[in-house]
Protein backbone atom coordinates (compact mmCIF):
# COMPACT_ATOMS: atom_id res chain seq x y z
CA UNK A 1 0.00 0.00 0.00
CA UNK A 2 1.62 3.20 -1.33
CA UNK A 3 0.82 7.21 0.68
CA UNK A 4 -1.77 7.63 -2.59
CA UNK A 5 -3.87 4.37 -0.96
CA UNK A 6 -2.86 4.16 2.53
CA UNK A 7 -5.36 5.35 5.60
CA UNK A 8 -5.61 8.99 5.18
CA UNK A 9 -5.61 10.58 8.94
CA UNK A 10 -5.59 13.87 7.80
CA UNK A 11 -8.85 15.53 8.25
CA UNK A 12 -7.27 18.77 6.31
CA UNK A 13 -9.28 20.35 3.24
CA UNK A 14 -6.95 19.40 -0.12
CA UNK A 15 -5.63 21.60 -3.03
CA UNK A 16 -3.34 20.37 -5.49
CA UNK A 17 -0.32 22.47 -6.98
CA UNK A 18 0.39 22.77 -10.63
CA UNK A 19 4.15 22.43 -10.35
CA UNK A 20 6.18 22.71 -7.41
CA UNK A 21 9.11 25.38 -8.85
CA UNK A 22 10.95 28.11 -7.37
CA UNK A 23 7.69 30.70 -8.93
CA UNK A 24 5.11 28.37 -7.08
CA UNK A 25 7.00 28.43 -3.64
CA UNK A 26 4.74 31.62 -2.36
CA UNK A 27 1.34 29.69 -3.30
CA UNK A 28 2.65 26.32 -1.50
CA UNK A 29 3.55 28.14 1.25
CA UNK A 30 0.34 30.76 1.68
CA UNK A 31 -1.65 27.74 1.25
CA UNK A 32 -0.13 25.74 3.78
CA UNK A 33 -0.27 28.68 6.35
CA UNK A 34 -4.37 28.25 5.68
CA UNK A 35 -4.44 25.05 7.09
CA UNK A 36 -4.34 23.14 3.08
CA UNK A 37 -2.52 19.54 2.93
CA UNK A 38 -0.97 20.35 -0.19
CA UNK A 39 -0.38 18.03 -3.07
CA UNK A 40 2.35 19.27 -5.27
CA UNK A 41 2.77 18.25 -9.24
CA UNK A 42 5.50 17.93 -10.99
CA UNK A 43 7.38 15.61 -13.59
CA UNK A 44 10.91 16.64 -12.06
CA UNK A 45 11.29 14.86 -8.54
CA UNK A 46 13.65 17.47 -7.50
CA UNK A 47 11.05 20.25 -7.68
CA UNK A 48 12.31 23.21 -6.13
CA UNK A 49 9.87 23.74 -3.50
CA UNK A 50 8.41 20.10 -3.80
CA UNK A 51 9.75 19.57 -0.11
CA UNK A 52 7.25 22.44 1.24
CA UNK A 53 4.06 19.55 -0.07
CA UNK A 54 2.33 17.11 2.32
CA UNK A 55 2.50 14.47 -1.29
CA UNK A 56 3.99 14.52 -3.97
CA UNK A 57 2.92 13.49 -7.88
CA UNK A 58 5.68 13.05 -10.44
CA UNK A 59 3.65 13.76 -13.10
CA UNK A 60 3.14 16.31 -15.94
CA UNK A 61 0.87 19.10 -15.63
CA UNK A 62 0.65 19.69 -19.14
CA UNK A 63 -1.32 16.11 -19.37
CA UNK A 64 -4.92 16.07 -17.46
CA UNK A 65 -5.88 12.75 -17.86
CA UNK A 66 -3.25 10.91 -15.85
CA UNK A 67 -3.19 13.25 -13.14
CA UNK A 68 -7.29 12.88 -12.90
CA UNK A 69 -6.75 9.37 -12.55
CA UNK A 70 -4.08 9.53 -10.18
CA UNK A 71 -6.19 11.80 -7.95
CA UNK A 72 -9.24 9.82 -8.51
CA UNK A 73 -7.78 6.72 -7.00
CA UNK A 74 -6.10 9.13 -4.23
CA UNK A 75 -7.18 8.88 -0.52
CA UNK A 76 -7.25 12.55 -0.52
CA UNK A 77 -9.93 12.54 -3.54
CA UNK A 78 -12.93 13.35 -1.47
CA UNK A 79 -11.44 16.48 0.46
CA UNK A 80 -10.07 17.98 -2.92
CA UNK A 81 -11.64 21.37 -2.99
CA UNK A 82 -9.01 23.33 -5.33
CA UNK A 83 -6.37 23.87 -7.55
CA UNK A 84 -3.28 26.39 -7.46
CA UNK A 85 -1.70 27.04 -10.60
CA UNK A 86 0.46 29.91 -11.21
CA UNK A 87 1.49 29.04 -14.77
CA UNK A 88 0.31 30.08 -18.42
CA UNK A 89 0.00 27.55 -21.06
CA UNK A 90 -1.61 23.93 -20.73
CA UNK A 91 -1.24 23.74 -16.59
CA UNK A 92 -4.55 26.47 -17.64
CA UNK A 93 -6.37 23.36 -19.47
CA UNK A 94 -5.58 21.02 -16.89
CA UNK A 95 -6.26 23.03 -14.04
CA UNK A 96 -9.81 23.63 -15.89
CA UNK A 97 -10.02 19.94 -16.46
CA UNK A 98 -9.18 18.91 -12.80
CA UNK A 99 -11.97 21.31 -11.55
CA UNK A 100 -14.70 19.79 -13.73
CA UNK A 101 -13.27 15.78 -13.14
CA UNK A 102 -13.97 17.10 -9.57
CA UNK A 103 -17.42 19.56 -9.97
CA UNK A 104 -15.20 22.24 -8.67
CA UNK A 105 -15.64 25.87 -9.08
CA UNK A 106 -13.80 27.58 -12.54
CA UNK A 107 -13.60 28.10 -15.85
CA UNK A 108 -14.75 25.74 -18.28
CA UNK A 109 -12.04 23.53 -20.23
CA UNK A 110 -13.25 25.26 -23.09
CA UNK A 111 -12.76 28.13 -22.47
CA UNK A 112 -9.35 27.78 -20.79
CA UNK A 113 -8.09 26.60 -24.55
CA UNK A 114 -10.02 29.44 -26.08
CA UNK A 115 -7.49 31.52 -23.55
CA UNK A 116 -4.60 29.68 -24.55
CA UNK A 117 -5.35 30.02 -28.79
CA UNK A 118 -5.48 33.47 -30.08
CA UNK A 119 -8.32 31.96 -33.13
CA UNK A 120 -10.63 30.55 -30.65
CA UNK A 121 -10.47 33.36 -28.86
CA UNK A 122 -10.89 36.15 -31.52
CA UNK A 123 -13.78 33.59 -32.97
CA UNK A 124 -15.43 33.57 -29.55
CA UNK A 125 -15.21 37.73 -29.06
CA UNK A 126 -16.39 38.06 -32.76
CA UNK A 127 -20.00 35.70 -31.96
CA UNK A 128 -20.34 37.98 -29.01
CA UNK A 129 -19.28 41.79 -30.82
CA UNK A 130 -16.45 42.44 -28.96
CA UNK A 131 -13.78 44.01 -31.26
CA UNK A 132 -10.95 42.42 -32.01
CA UNK A 133 -7.70 42.95 -34.38
CA UNK A 134 -8.59 42.18 -38.03
CA UNK A 135 -5.77 39.94 -39.42
CA UNK A 136 -5.44 38.23 -42.82
CA UNK A 137 -2.76 35.44 -43.60
CA UNK A 138 -0.43 36.14 -46.66
CA UNK A 139 1.42 34.65 -48.66
CA UNK A 140 3.82 37.35 -50.04
CA UNK A 141 5.30 40.89 -49.00
CA UNK A 142 3.32 42.08 -51.94
CA UNK A 143 0.23 41.62 -50.73
CA UNK A 144 0.39 44.33 -48.29
CA UNK A 145 0.51 46.87 -50.42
Amino acid sequence: MDSLTAKDDTPQPVVVCLAAGLSQKPVIELAKTLGFFVIGVDRDPQAAAGHLCDHMIHLSTHDAKPLIQTLKNSIWSDRLCGVLNRSSGPPVVTTAAINEAFNLPGVPVDRARQCLNKDLMRGECLKRNISVVRHQVIQEFSELC
